[in-house]
């Protein structure tokens, strides 16, 4: 094995180890989000405090995985509960195929000028406190069925004064049920959520959006000259960018400094 080799080998082994330190990472911390995301699902005793629902809380019929729904701010938001459970070895296998598959894909876009050359576009709304700018390829819409390495969103954060790629944003339909999604991400690690009874001003969507104002049914937002939207695609961040303390399907990105990512605007 030449010089050369041994670099490149070492290389890879620890990309393939920092991808699985991230999955780890994510198993390790299931119970904190079970205690957050899936409290209703049975999370055990001395997790940490789960968001106060709305009166709007949905379960499935089998009362197993469901949907609660949450108001914060100008936006109400609906997540797929947690299994509390964790989660087997073979997930764990499934969810590092895609991480590490998605990690080569996308790493042609550590620098934001990529993106922007393969079509990736943002707007004001998709400027978001606590995750980063979201930038949007129309290409990968929520129809276009779920593939790991072609996220619809890249999420950008500045470090030392150059936008640089934090993590990846996956969409899909907001017709799916939770038992669908937690075929993609099990429910034992990956918690969904997409926005719900949305009101925006300056544009059609939170695509094109300049800001979002906080009245969540259609006539009051239209009174207040707004664009009703009832129901986004579902979502789910994927932190697989530079080091930043996020658990890899954590909602926020907490940064270096502890302090969350830096936005201007509520939005996704």
């Amino acid at each position: 094995m030449t010089a050369r080799h041994i670099r490149v080998f070492t290389y890879r082994s620890r990309t393939s180890a920092a991808i699985l330190g991230v999955v780890t990472t994510a198993v390790i911390g299931t119970g904190l989000w079970a205690g957050t995301a899936g409290a209703a699902a049975g999370a055990p005793q001395g997790s940490a405090p789960a968001p106060q629902p709305s009166a709007q809380t949905q379960t499935s019929a089998a009362g197993t995985t469901g949907i609660t729904t949450m108001r914060q701010g100008n936006m109400e938001m609906a997540m797929t509960r947690l299994s509390g459970k964790a989660p087997t070895w073979a997930e764990v296998q499934r969810v590092y195929t895609m991480v590490h598959s998605a990690a080569a894909a996308t790493a042609k876009y550590h620098t934001l000028a990529a993106a922007q050359h393969d079509g990736y576009v943002t707007a004001p709304d998709l400027l978001v406190d606590g995750q980063g700018v979201h930038y949007f390829n129309p290409r990968f819409n929520d129809k276009a069925g779920f593939d790991p390495t072609h996220p619809a969103f890249l999420v950008y954060n500045p470090v030392h004064g150059h936008q640089v790629l934090s993590g990846l944003m996956y969409y899909l339909p907001g017709s799916l049920t939770p038992a669908q999604l937690g075929t993609i991400f099990p429910t034992s690690m990956a918690s969904w959520h997409k926005h719900i009874n949305v009101c925006i001003t300056g544009g059609t969507s939170l695509l094109n959006g300049k800001a979002i104002i906080p009245y969540f049914d259609q006539a009051s937002c239209v009174t207040h000259k707004g664009t009703f939207d009832g129901d986004t695609g579902w979502m789910v961040h994927t932190w697989i960018g530079q080091a930043n303390g996020a658990g890899l399907f954590d909602m926020d990105m907490p940064t270096a400094s502890g302090k969350p990512a830096m936005g201007g605007m509520p939005g996704m």
